[in-house]
């Protein structure tokens, strides 16, 4: 695109001089550019993954994950985060219906706080969040799954004393560790979906 740019400026710089004119219609071409790029950038932010998927799949069902910890809520959290995610990315059409062509489920095995950096005095100064899993997508017109597979992920958050020393924008707490755990373990779901087909 630079290139692009930089021979069509210096191919109106020397075929129209610098009178008003020439300069006029520089700009004019600077402006069309500069849309068509927008137009364009626009566009792939609309993309849909639809056609990366099996072509007889037409629906899909999200069954309500399995909660194996002691973590409140981890369950929902990511029964929503995955909800939306579809919703969003527009890979299949998402239904509560049983006659859905497909379904995720899925079961959280482990939820657990591990430390991972610590200072001179051997105090926690940060911990992992690490949220493991097994998710299936089953193709529910063969009874086969698409998929089968084991997720570890991780979000970071400093400990009470170091967010202590740090202005509140700089702080991660463990709300925000699960957070980042959460949209990795989806972000991981999606993927999956997608890859080889």
């Amino acid at each position: 695109m630079a290139q692009t740019f930089k021979t069509w400026a210096k191919y109106f710089r020397k075929n129209y001089p610098s009178t008003s004119s020439g300069r006029q219609f520089f700009r004019m071409g600077l402006l069309t550019l500069a849309v068509i790029s927008f137009v364009s950038l626009a566009g792939c932010a609309y993309y849909s993954f639809k056609g990366t998927i099996p072509a007889h799949l037409k629906s899909l069902r999200i069954d309500p994950f399995e909660n194996r910890t002691a973590e409140f809520n981890i369950d929902q959290d990511l029964d929503n985060a995955l909800n939306n995610r579809l919703l969003q990315n527009r890979l299949l059409p998402v239904t509560s219906s049983s006659d859905a062509d497909s379904h995720i489920e899925g079961i959280i095995t482990a939820v657990e706080d591990v430390p991972s950096t610590y200072d001179k005095s051997e105090n926690v100064l940060e911990y992992r969040l690490q949220l493991k899993g097994q998710v299936k997508w089953i193709d529910d017109t063969t009874g086969k799954p698409l998929y089968d597979k084991r997720l570890n992920e991780y979000g970071s958050y400093f400990s009470e004393i170091e967010n202590s020393k740090l202005t509140p924008d700089a702080q991660r707490t463990r709300a925000d560790a699960k957070e980042e755990a959460i949209r990795k373990f989806i972000d991981r779901i999606v993927e999956s979906m997608t890859e080889g087909w």
